[in-house]
């Protein structure tokens, strides 16, 4: 039986808990086909777009959780910080994965992945992106000499989150209405508390659309939104480090420098610097979009 919980929230099924893990998907209608194969994890699925909704209410769905929200101007981790608050029994699980709907696992199961992350015995993580990703992060591109590997930096399209930490970050998941910056929050304090964040090498995914295509970036001013995030939580704008590679053996790789990062930390100092000055800052952001596509190809290459 539908719940409604909002004008524009309906938990429209509402499972059982099966399993120690959950995968929560956001799910718009050019999603790629996410494989049920493995075991170990319960699926909650968000439809947000009126042609999934209707779908889904035509034919039904596989996932044990299926909400509908059909607020435009709410993204994923807004979302997800309401329902934990409307189900608190979904705080059993012991690990939560956070996918974009453009993600595919390569040469491995959702159910690997959830192992090797609890193998690594860290709070958050998430899967390294194949070479053929679209990216935005070099440091999230797979080594394919590691199991794994400790860094200081984990994005937003696929976070895995312990339970704990989950309940830990959910407050600052409506921070902003675009998500922009929370990897930073997340990824810095993990970092000062416990040593750092993992990406998983050996369980890849497939990033399958260019950064920035979805409507997820109507009407987002993404820069500032993350500059807001690190002047409230005094973060700093350090740079990407890889600390160390799990594999065969243990590599120190606190020295590895990723060169494309300095592109995007000058891009920062500037949008500090730009944003005292509107009109200055406009004509940067038109600039900024008008070579994103070209950025994203040429990053594949």
């Amino acid at each position: 039986m539908e719940n409604k919980y909002s004008d524009t929230m309906t938990l429209h099924k509402v499972g059982g808990i099966s399993a120690k893990n959950l995968v929560v998907l956001n799910k718009g209608p050019n999603a790629v086909i996410l494989n049920r194969d493995g075991l170990g994890w319960d699926l909650m699925e968000i439809h947000y777009h009126p042609q999934t909704i209707t779908q889904i209410k035509n034919e039904g769905g596989n996932a044990e959780y299926i909400i509908f929200e059909a607020n435009p101007n709410l993204r994923k981790f807004e979302i997800i910080k309401r329902i934990f608050s409307l189900l608190p029994k979904l705080e059993q699980y012991e690990n939560v994965m956070m996918m974009d709907d453009d993600l595919v696992p390569v040469g491995c199961t959702i159910s690997d992945i959830f192992s090797l992350f609890g193998q690594t015995g860290f709070r958050v993580g998430q899967p390294a992106l194949t070479k053929d990703s679209y990216w935005s992060h070099e440091i999230l591109l797979r080594v394919e000499k590691y199991n794994w590997r400790l860094t200081n930096f984990v994005e937003v399209m696929c976070p895995i989150m312990t339970m704990q930490a989950m309940l830990e970050y959910l407050d600052i998941f409506d921070f902003n209405s675009s998500g922009f910056g929370l990897d930073n929050i997340w990824s810095e304090l993990e970092t000062r508390k416990y040593g750092g964040v993992v990406v998983l090498d050996a369980t890849p995914i497939r990033h399958s659309r260019p950064i920035g295509g979805g409507s997820a970036y109507n009407n987002k001013n993404l820069l500032l939104d993350r500059l807001l995030a690190f002047e409230r939580f005094n973060l700093s704008n350090q740079r990407h480090k890889v600390f160390e590679g799990h594999g065969k053996e243990i590599d120190n790789l606190s020295n590895k420098i990723y060169f494309s990062q300095y592109v995007d930390l000058i891009k920062f100092e500037l949008v500090k610097y730009l944003s005292k000055f509107p009109k200055i800052y406009s004509i940067f952001q038109c600039i900024l979009n008008k070579y994103k596509s070209k950025l994203n190809e040429a990053k594949r290459k």
